[in-house]
């Protein structure tokens, strides 16, 4: 018979608890990045259509109040995340600190090659706006903590059990959990760039499902390199339209969430994660609200898989590292039809889209499958009519300007 502590543990290894756990670390930090990534947004608007200079003092400091919290966002983590795995809140800061410590951040502004350490390669990798690694880390940091605090008598222990924490989390954070997610990243673009050549069809479903689930774990990031060397290389980039439909997927999941949650508390989440990823922040969206709510994600993915392969197959590309969705060329018809694709699939009670699951309503907050797959797909069909309705409507040109401002600025 399994005790309590034996359940939790067990529970924790699911994929549903590891889910649950990662959502509870970043749940404490979604207030702070939605209401920045709504600032970032303003400032893409006051820069691009209202005139104000980007090197203005008023500008500067708005971009200060905007950044910081995705900026240092392994400190954020760090800190939910010590508290969540009941090790020591300040040792947990430490390793944050040494990913973002200057001579790491020096390294790869300058492309230097990693550092070697006894063999073990510390690569410079970019750790800022990133949560996997530093998640990995304090887990990590778990179990060393506890092994010194054990070893080392209790006189000693104000002093040197943080003394060798440090050494031995050191090497292991630079060198083995935080690069960890980096080296998986690499592997995606290479997968993904690779399956374009075989069949865009199956490219676009895959990019276009897994869009929320690169974001969440900070992998997206290597997609970015991909589509700035497509563009370099071929004048247009046939990534980015396809991860306009996953982003379009999470707004309407949002929004649908909103709609049918009972709890006021779940409301006010869910609102406030779709006007941020409406204007391209989705982190508290994936973080509040998918995570939270296992038939969203199932939605989201569903709807982005199905409307991505309509994209790509279509030959939808953009010609530059801005909004996909305004920037999409060629075939605009295939944008819409993905919007059409995820909206017939999602609200036909027999429609694959329902198949993942029977439930009919979510918890905690009570949502209904087929409703929230149908507002992300009414959003989705709303952007690119109007797209192609007006090309250079108004509305059309803010949603592609400020719909990847966090990518553009990390």
């Amino acid at each position: 018979i399994m005790d309590d502590a034996t359940a939790e543990k067990k529970k924790k290894m699911r994929i549903g608890g590891i889910f649950e756990t990662i959502s509870a670390i970043i749940l404490p930090v979604i207030p702070a990045m939605a209401g920045t990534g709504i600032l970032k947004g303003i400032i893409t608007i006051m820069t691009s259509y209202l005139g104000f200079d980007s090197a203005s003092a008023l500008i500067k400091m708005m971009t200060i109040a905007a950044d910081c919290v995705f900026y240092f966002l392994p400190f954020f983590i760090a800190w939910s995340a010590a508290k969540r795995f009941k090790t020591d809140t300040a040792l947990a800061l430490m390793c944050a600190g040494f990913m973002l410590y200057p001579t790491m951040t020096a390294g790869l502004a300058e492309g230097a090659s990693p550092m070697s350490l006894f063999g073990l390669p510390i690569p410079f990798v970019k750790y800022a706006s990133s949560s996997i690694p530093i998640i990995l880390t304090v887990l990590v940091l778990k179990y060393v903590y506890q092994f010194f605090d054990k070893i080392i008598p209790q006189m000693l222990k104000l002093v040197f059990v943080p003394m060798f924490t440090a050494l031995v989390m050191c090497p292991i954070a630079l060198g083995v959990t935080g690069p960890i997610a980096n080296y998986i990243s690499k592997g995606i673009a290479w997968l993904f760039t690779g399956m374009f050549a075989v069949s865009p069809l199956l490219a676009g479903a895959v990019i276009g499902a897994t869009r929320s689930l690169l974001v969440f774990t900070g992998m997206h990031l290597s997609l970015g390199a991909v589509c700035l060397q497509n563009i370099t290389q071929y004048g247009y980039d046939y990534i980015l339209p396809v991860n306009t439909m996953g982003t379009l997927a999470i707004v309407g999941t949002c929004l649908g969430v909103w709609v049918k949650a009972k709890k006021e508390e779940n409301k006010s989440v869910a609102m406030s994660a779709f006007i941020s990823s409406f204007i391209g922040i989705t982190e508290p969206g994936i973080y509040g609200v998918l995570l939270k709510y296992k038939k969203a994600l199932i939605a989201d993915i569903i709807a982005g898989g199905v409307a991505g392969a309509f994209v790509a197959v279509g030959g939808g590309h953009a010609p530059a590292l801005r909004g996909a969705a305004g920037q999409a060329e060629g075939d605009q018809a295939a944008l819409v039809a993905g919007g059409v694709a995820a909206l017939a699939g999602g609200e036909r009670p027999g429609g694959a889209l329902l198949q993942a699951g029977k439930a009919r309503r979510l918890q905690p907050g009570g949502c209904s499958g087929r409703r929230v797959i149908g507002a992300g797909a009414v959003l989705n069909i709303f952007h690119q009519l109007v797209g192609c309705l007006h090309g250079k409507a108004s509305f059309f040109h803010y949603y592609r300007a400020v719909s990847y401002t966090h990518l553009r600025a990390h």
